[in-house]
């Protein structure tokens, strides 16, 4: 009796892993791309390059920052508040 439970029991498994491996299979062959990373074309996949590439970007930012600072410092810009639509006031909703 147990001999006839254990033997229903692999030709399950085998069953099921006949079926698994087929979908698998099905699957590489309808070509379709396995999980990657997205890269795009021009990204470097260097580790330096691209701390370079960071560095020079957070010089780019700190530029204009320090531009935009020297600006709002100089006195050159005005600002305006105007009543909003809404509310009938310069009061921003909340």
């Amino acid at each position: 009796m147990r001999r006839r439970e254990n033997a229903v029991r692999m030709i399950l498994l085998m069953a099921v892993t006949a079926v698994l491996a087929i979908v698998a299979w099905e699957g590489f062959i309808a070509g379709e791309e396995p999980a990657t990373a997205q890269t795009k074309p021009r990204m470097v996949l260097n580790a330096g390059a691209q701390r370079q590439e960071l560095i020079n970007a957070q010089r780019e930012t700190t530029a204009k920052i320090d531009k935009l600072i020297n600006l709002l410092s100089s006195g050159k810009v005005k600002v305006t508040i105007v009543a909003d639509k809404e509310t009938g006031d310069g009061k921003a909703q909340k």
